[in-house]
């Protein structure tokens, strides 16, 4: 599993044109509209997790992993 965090570089915002770019607006509407549907369904998001974690807790992504919050 992937650890580290999501970074936009510099190379990610010229290949959309650079910051004042349309594709690079619409990157960021695409970009804040997931995070929404994220925020929206958190829920049920946990829920799949948790799921997951009771049938599957020997997957690596659940090894020494942090307890759920609500």
């Amino acid at each position: 599993m992937e650890t580290a965090p999501f970074k936009l570089t510099q190379e990610m915002i010229d290949v959309l044109g650079g910051q004042d770019s349309g594709k690079f607006d619409d990157f960021r509407k695409r970009m804040s509209k997931g995070f929404h549907a994220l925020q929206e369904n958190a829920e049920k998001i946990i829920i799949l997790v948790e799921m997951m974690l009771n049938g599957q807790s020997d997957l690596p992504c659940f090894i020494g992993g942090r307890t759920l919050v609500r």
